[in-house]
C-alpha cells in the first residue's frame, strides 16, 4: 500500500480514537498509533507496560521495531568510526610525508588542516587552521603533498587569527603562470569554477601534446618553480584570441585532500 495513504489512514483512526471513551484497551491502542506516527522518547516503554491490552503479537512488534532501531544506531555509530579512522589514517600519511619532505626542499612549510568547505562553492576556496598567528600572510603559496612531492592547490587571499582562506586554483579569479614541463613552453593556467583548469595564452607553434605535465613558471614570483599543476587532457584553438587553448586536469584532487602546507617564502639575500 502506498505510505501516503497508510499515513492518512493511521492518523484518521487516531482521530476517531479520541473521541472514544478512554479505556485502557483504547489508551493502549491509541499509544501504539502514536509510537509509529508521532514516536518520541519513552513511549515504547508504556505500550509494553500495556502488553496485557494489546496482545502478544503487537508487544512483539514494538520491541523488534525497537531492537531494529538500536541496531541501526549502533550500525551508524560504527560508519561514523570508520569514517573517522580513515580520515586519520590518511592525515597520517600526509603528514609523514610532509615531515620527510621538509628536510629535502629550500623553504619552510607550514602545515595546516582544512576545517571548512562550501558545498556551493566547491572548486572556489577552502578555510584551514592556520592564521597570522602562525606567520600567515597573503598570497602564500598552498600545496598538498602527494607521494612526498608538492603539488599546487592555491595561494592565501584572506588572513584571520587563527585560520585562513585558500583560493584554489580551480577558482575563476585564479590565474598562475606555468610552463610546459617537457618543452618549457610558458602560459597561464586559468581557473574555471569546475574541477578542471584551462592552459591559455599559447602561441599557436607551441609545443604541447596530450599528457604533458604543467608546472609553475616561478613568473610573478608568487609561486615558487616546479611545482606540479597539472596534466594536459585536451588541446584546441581559440579563433577569437587566436591562441592556443587545452584543458588540464589538476595534480590532486582537491575534494579529497584534508591537509594542506602552506609555503614560507624565502627572503630576498642581499649582495
Amino acid at each position: 500500500m502506498n505510505k501516503p495513504i497508510v499515513l492518512v489512514l493511521l492518523i484518521s483512526i487516531s482521530i476517531i480514537l479520541i473521541s472514544l471513551n478512554l479505556t485502557p484497551k483504547i489508551v493502549a491502542i491509541k499509544n501504539v498509533l502514536n509510537y509509529f506516527l508521532f514516536p518520541v522518547p519513552g513511549l515504547s516503554f508504556k505500550i509494553m507496560d500495556q502488553a496485557e491490552q494489546l496482545g502478544e503479537n503487537i508487544s512483539s512488534l514494538i520491541k523488534l521495531n525497537e531492537e531494529n532501531r538500536a541496531l541501526k544506531d549502533r550500525i551508524e555509530k560504527y560508519v561514523h568510526l570508520e569514517n573517522e579512522y580513515k580520515t586519520m589514517l590518511q592525515e597520517n600519511i600526509q603528514l609523514k610525508e610532509i615531515l620527510i619532505l621538509s628536510g629535502h626542499v629550500k623553504y619552510d612549510l607550514i602545515s595546516a588542516r582544512i576545517i571548512v568547505r562550501n558545498p556551493l562553492d566547491w572548486f572556489r576556496s577552502v578555510i584551514i587552521d592556520k592564521g597570522y598567528e602562525d606567520n600567515i600572510k597573503l598570497d602564500m603559496p598552498v600545496v598538498a603533498i602527494i607521494d612526498t612531492k608538492e603539488t599546487l592547490v592555491g595561494r592565501i587571499f584572506e588572513v584571520n587569527k587563527n585560520n585562513s582562506k585558500v583560493l584554489l586554483i580551480t577558482d575563476k579569479l585564479s590565474s598562475v603562470s606555468v610552463r610546459i614541463k617537457r618543452s618549457g613552453t610558458d602560459g597561464v593556467i586559468e581557473g574555471r569554477g569546475k574541477s578542471y583548469l584551462l592552459l591559455d595564452y599559447l602561441l599557436v607553434d607551441s609545443d604541447i601534446k596530450s599528457g604533458d605535465e604543467i608546472v609553475t613558471s616561478g613568473v610573478g614570483g608568487v609561486f615558487p618553480a616546479g611545482l606540479p599543476v597539472g596534466v594536459v587532457q585536451e588541446i584546441f584553438f581559440d579563433k577569437k584570441t587566436h591562441f592556443k587553448q587545452a584543458f588540464v586536469k589538476p595534480a590532486v584532487n582537491l575534494n579529497k585532500i584534508g591537509i594542506v602546507c602552506v609555503i614560507i617564502p624565502q627572503p630576498l639575500e642581499t649582495k
